[in-house]
């Protein structure tokens, strides 16, 4: 991943400025369900696991 190394080494500041604003605009944009975990060893987090489905609801465009 090519992430600053302020962003490797503060998984709390990449989470907020990078994964849940992104996952935020898929969600809204594409009617997604987008659902992500972390992958840890101990409890350094070594990678992030997203799983994509399609909203059965579906969005309202107006």
């Amino acid at each position: 991943m090519d992430a600053s190394p302020t962003y490797r080494a503060n998984f709390k500041a990449l989470r907020e400025r990078v994964i849940e604003p992104a996952v935020k605009e898929l969600r809204e944009k594409n009617g997604l369900i987008i659902e992500w975990e972390t992958v840890k060893s101990g409890r350094k987090v070594t990678g992030l696991r997203f799983e994509f489905a399609p909203d059965p609801q579906g969005t309202l465009l107006f």
